[in-house]
């Protein structure tokens, strides 16, 4: 099996299989991220605000759900299994309709 060496991140060395590509190509990629100059305070702001709104309103959204789920009428279904294992005096006895 072959090896990839990834000696210039900041933590210590890393062995990779070559074989695993996903590996590779996020490596690959987490070496590019240097070369993105970093942002300036204001837009760091807007994206830090950006993204705390997205979680709240994901966070309100769900939490509305399970509130809705939990206040509303339960939903009971029947669902019929035969189990042709089973012997005859654990069955459910037919019924005739």
């Amino acid at each position: 099996m072959a090896w990839v060496h990834l000696d210039r991140l900041d933590a210590a060395p890393l062995r990779i299989p070559a074989g695993d590509r996903g590996f590779r190509l996020f490596f690959v990629l987490g070496r590019a991220v240097p070369a993105i100059p970093q942002l300036g305070p204001a837009p760091r702001l807007l994206l830090a605000r950006v993204v705390a709104i997205t979680v709240v309103a994901v966070t309100a959204v769900a939490g509305a759900y399970s509130v809705f789920q939990g206040l509303r009428d339960p939903v009971v279904k029947e669902l019929r299994i035969a189990l042709p294992g089973l012997p005859p005096a654990c069955r459910e006895p037919q019924s005739s309709n």
